[in-house]
């Protein structure tokens, strides 16, 4: 498809957009003169749209002919000034609308507005050949065109490298040849002779090569010779001193055996005084369980419900030489929809002892909440156990007064389970605190770690 070569320079042409429109255009977006979508949309004061530049053709003809001006649709009367108005809102309206590119092989659709920068830049586009041939291509065939088809795109001759210098148009390059075939056949001579005697230096360069070539080969082989001596030489000494490496690697095995056999003797030493000093912390240590019997309890744990005294504290050492902790009970402490619990937490504080003791703490502490059936082989204890925890803040020697962090188990037991067998007698229970390795007890039931 031709391009227009000029933008609407006929006065009988339609003025509207004549566009392959991706979607049927509305009556009410066409012009009522020249049936196509409008293009640069007015509005008349009787209600009809029309291209602007089709009403104005009407309103002239109707002036030359000396009549009175009128709508074409209605002839209502009108007044160029007051009664036509421009109508922008279809103008963007129709700007939007779809279209289908126009140039054959581009699949290209997109707004109305956006035509004009698809076609600067649409590989399809039809163009004027640039040297003006007559041709019209696409726009990316065009390249192509001007460098091998073009007939008047200007080449070298064909004997540019006989010494032809002369440029001209393609079409005209045989005209060239004919004319000028007796110039051509003196260059083709003169090149010739030229490329004659350059061959006969290159053979005379060639032969004083083979020669340099010859006594270079000679100068290598003399090389290569001292080289071969020179590396067998490397080998005989290498060879020597890996009979001395081998001969040191034996020494050193034999240093290493007899350093390994006194290490051994070292450790053996060490770890006898490791257990002599763990025999002495064990016996600083040693502690018998730490029983607390909390009497009243129907009292303290009335008192902890209305929310006068949420907790009671009780301390002790784990030996007599022992650490120092601190046992928190709270008996309302943990409370759920279903129930309450009474909880328990320890803590460690700065004792009389700590500049003898191993830090940070390492033992395991369990809680038992006693079972005091008369018969012990029936009770039930509640037992808790909590593995040791090496937090600084909890295990590590106190710098204070205790330790800011306590552990323990915010549900060691429901106020429901203690009900249920002796946990509480005679108004009074018993929570054992032990400290050091765990042993599982048969009566014991109820266990849990933290």
């Amino acid at each position: 498809m031709v391009e227009e070569l000029t933008d609407r320079d006929n006065s009988e042409m339609p003025c509207g957009y004549d566009e392959d429109f991706v979607s049927p255009i509305d009556e009410d977006l066409q012009c009522s003169i020249c049936y196509l979508a409008l293009r640069e949309p007015v509005l008349t004061r009787c209600g009809h749209r029309f291209c602007r530049e089709c009403l104005d053709r009407h309103i002239a003809r109707q002036k030359s002919q000396q009549q009175v001006v009128n709508c074409p649709v209605d002839r209502e009367g009108l007044t160029h000034c007051k009664d036509i108005f421009p109508d922008k809102a279809t103008g963007r309206k129709i700007l939007s609308l779809f279209i289908r590119c126009p140039n054959t092989g581009c699949d290209w659709t997109g707004e109305l507005r956006e035509k004009k920068n698809h076609f600067d830049h649409c590989k399809r586009k039809l163009l004027k050949c640039p040297n003006v041939c007559g041709s019209f291509l696409a726009r990316n065939k065009i390249k192509s065109h001007v460098e091998n088809k073009c007939p008047l795109t200007v080449v070298p001759c064909p004997y540019a490298l006989m010494g032809c210098k002369e440029m001209i148009k393609r079409n005209k390059v045989e005209a060239h040849l004919q004319s000028t075939a007796r110039l051509h056949l003196a260059l083709t001579c003169s090149t010739f002779k030229e490329t004659m005697t350059k061959l006969d230096e290159l053979q005379k360069q060639v032969g004083e090569l083979k020669e340099s070539n010859a006594a270079l080969n000679e100068k290598l082989e003399a090389t290569n010779s001292f080289v071969t001596s020179k590396v067998e030489a490397l080998v005989s000494k290498v060879d020597a001193q890996n009979s001395e490496l081998a001969t040191f690697n034996s020494a050193l095995s034999a240093q290493i055996d007899a350093d390994k056999r006194e290490w051994k003797a070292a450790n053996i030493a060490l770890n006898s005084k490791v257990d002599s000093q763990a025999k002495v912390v064990a016996r600083l240590t040693s502690a018998s369980p730490f029983v607390w019997k909390i009497t009243g309890f129907s009292d303290v744990l009335k008192l902890a419900k209305n929310g006068n005294t949420k907790s009671i504290f009780a301390e002790f050492y784990t030996g007599k030489q022992g650490y120092k902790l601190n046992v928190r009970v709270d008996p309302d402490g943990d409370q759920t929809n279903k129930n309450r619990y009474l909880s328990v937490f320890v803590g460690i504080m700065k004792g009389d002892y700590d500049a003898i003791l191993p830090w940070p703490f390492r033992d395991v502490v369990t809680f038992r909440v006693i079972d005091q059936q008369p018969d012990a082989s029936q009770r039930k204890n509640v037992v808790a156990v909590l593995e040791p925890d090496q937090t600084p803040c909890f295990s590590g020697r106190p710098t204070v007064e205790e330790n800011p962090m306590l552990r323990g188990f915010r549900r060691l037991i429901s106020h429901k389970m203690l009900k249920t067998r002796r946990y509480v007698e005679h108004d009074t229970l018993f929570l054992q605190v032990d400290v050091g390795r765990h042993d599982s007890e048969s009566s014991d039931s109820g266990s849990h770690s933290d």
